[in-house]
């Protein structure tokens, strides 16, 4: 080989490696460059890729936020996504913040360099890393894996106190379930009786004593909707049922009843015959390892449901009576206020709901006092409530009257809702900032605190009653009914499908309750100038007449949560004073 080509070779071999060592050096300095150049390219593109992960943030949060409320387990791929794009957006919020202060701070480009080049660096990497994010919250399968059927073996029972007539009956019911012939039974006695309560104890019990494979207790109440009450047994399996086809939800709910080799379903507070093959509840020949036992206050409901055995729920022995008044009141065991608690107890008459009641209103105060507010109440009672006891009326009314205004507002809104919904500590905290319960509270701990301590109040004068579930409350059939009488201005009309009121009715009331009430269509202009709450959810609404809102200007509390409205009428800029419009489940949102 020639020196010449030789040196070709070497010439051509340096170039290339000069080359290569210049594209290594040039690279680096070039992306740096680039930051520097792209700066607000690189910025729209971060912002664009922020605003995609917000919006599929929503996706996702919706269907989980449904699922939650079902009670469904989310999956742990779902919270670990959710757990890291919040992470992200408090990166982000932190990365704007200094992109405002850059942008403010500087007014000429060439004194911010630094700045730029290090922000335009920062968002090409939070940009990758949402990019890189983003595919992992299209989810394919479900969010949440289906709801663990609740065991009723847990139901809480604190407010059962042993009685010698509670355990006979408990006994006679146990006793009847263990007969294999007895597929329905029928437990009647009158209202305030305690059936409710004392059913809750037989769930307890049957665990003990027979097996049954699942156990399951339903408030059908005096308005029975079929719907609901599928749902509800559906929420016991841990099961959904689609669909609006009645006869195709009751099959599926049969077909999947008939998974349980042996199951025990209560139906608690019937007031007239229910066809069970319409619920979906499977019996006799259709399913030999299913009973089923109902409770009424008539007899002659538990004879129409075809029961096997009926059982009476007796009266309180007046042994048991003046014992349940005792707890209730707070008093000692010995026998030191016997007679005057023995008077008080007379005045009760012999029903348990009503007893507790006077005892939780009558509780640390002195005892010489009693007969005096029995006999204040009984001289001033003008009311009287179809279908209920004196004595319980009396009992109601006592209580109430010992009650605080804050106390008394949160019992009348826990009315405005339907016998069988179970009101939750969240909606009575709303009523409380709505209706500025407690002026003095400057935060949303604040109200939530003061509104615990009301709860314990009613909860203690026996008026509101503990659900199942934790922070959930209801009250008693009976003292409802009684406290919207004694309550002025309040129509709760919740869940008894009468529709809309007459006009003259509703002149003078101030909070009106249409909550699952069949109401199909609206008045053009009803004349309501003191209404202050109006609650229309849950109906098959699909419009507001124009001047709907015209003659309710007072209006601060507005429902319209799952109705099928979609835009509100020019009315409605009449609510000056509104301070809470509620529309869950509705199309407002986008029209708004």
């Amino acid at each position: 080989m020639s020196c010449d080509c030789c040196l070709s070779t070497l010439t051509g071999t340096a170039d290339s490696v000069i080359t290569c060592i210049l594209e290594r050096l040039w690279n680096p300095v070039e992306r740096q460059v680039l930051y520097l150049v792209r700066y607000r390219s690189n910025l729209k593109t971060f912002r664009e890729r922020v605003r995609e992960l917000g919006a599929l943030k929503s996706d996702v949060l919706k269907p989980v936020i449904d699922a939650d409320d079902k009670g469904e387990e989310i999956k742990a791929e779902v919270q670990n996504w959710h757990v890291q794009t919040i992470q992200i957006e408090m990166d982000v919020e932190c990365l704007e913040d200094n992109f405002e202060k850059t942008n403010g701070c500087c007014h000429m480009w060439h004194l911010d360099w630094r700045s730029r080049h290090r922000l335009s660096r920062l968002a090409v990497k939070k940009t990758a890393e949402i990019v890189e994010h983003l595919p992992k919250g299209k989810f394919e399968d479900s969010l949440s894996f289906p709801a663990r059927p609740a065991d009723l073996r847990s139901l809480p029972t604190s407010d059962f106190v042993p009685l010698e007539t509670m355990s006979k009956a408990i006994h006679s019911i146990i006793g009847v379930l263990k007969e294999e012939k007895n597929k329905i039974i029928g437990v009647h006695g009158s209202g305030g009786i305690g059936k409710t309560t004392l059913m809750k104890q037989v769930v307890k019990q049957v665990d003990k004593e027979i097996h049954f494979d699942k156990v399951l207790l339903v408030w059908v109440t005096q308005t029975p909707n079929l719907r609901r009450i599928q749902d509800e047994i559906a929420k016991f399996l841990g099961i959904e049922i689609e669909g609006d086809v009645e006869y195709q939800r009751a099959a599926t709910l049969s077909q999947r009843l008939k998974h349980w080799p042996t199951i025990l379903i209560i139906l608690d507070d019937l007031w007239e015959k229910l066809d069970l093959a319409t619920v979906g509840i499977p019996y006799g020949e259709e399913h030999m390892g299913c009973k089923v036992v109902i409770t009424s206050r008539f007899e002659d409901v538990c004879n129409k449901m075809e029961s096997d055995k009926n059982i009476q729920i007796d009266e309180l022995s007046e042994q048991d009576r003046l014992k349940l008044f005792k707890i209730k009141a707070g008093l000692p065991e010995s026998n030191a206020f016997d007679r005057t608690s023995e008077e008080v107890v007379r005045q009760c008459g012999k029903l348990p709901n009503a007893i507790v009641i006077v005892g939780g209103a009558l509780r640390n105060k002195p005892v010489n006092e009693w007969n005096d507010a029995m006999k204040k109440e009984r001289d001033s009672a003008t009311i009287t409530v179809e279908g209920i006891p004196e004595e319980m009326v009396l009992c109601v009314t006592l209580g109430y009257d010992q009650l605080e205004e804050d106390a008394k507002s949160c019992l009348q809104f826990s009315c405005l809702f339907p016998a069988y919904y179970h009101v939750s500590m969240e909606e009575l905290v709303i009523h409380g900032l709505v209706d500025r319960l407690f002026p003095g509270a400057e935060s949303l701990e604040e109200v939530w605190n003061k509104m615990d301590s009301v709860v314990a109040e009613l909860k203690s004068s026996n008026l509101l009653l503990v659900d199942d579930k934790e922070d959930y409350y209801r009250i008693h059939d009976d003292t409802r009914k009684v406290i919207k009488f004694i309550a002025k201005n309040l129509m709760a009309e919740a869940g008894l499908k009468k529709g809309w009121p007459e006009e003259e009715d509703l002149r003078e009331c101030q909070k009106l309750s249409l909550m699952d009430s069949n109401v199909t269509a609206l008045p053009v202009q009803p004349q309501c100038p003191q209404l202050i709450t109006l609650f229309l959810q849950n109906n098959v609404l699909e419009d507001i007449p124009t001047r709907f809102f015209d003659r309710m200007r007072a209006l601060y509390f507005l429902d319209l949560s799952y109705t099928g409205i979609t835009s509100l009428p020019p009315s409605f800029q009449c609510l000056e004073k509104l301070r809470s419009l509620r529309m869950e489940n509705t199309h407002l949102r986008d029209h708004l």
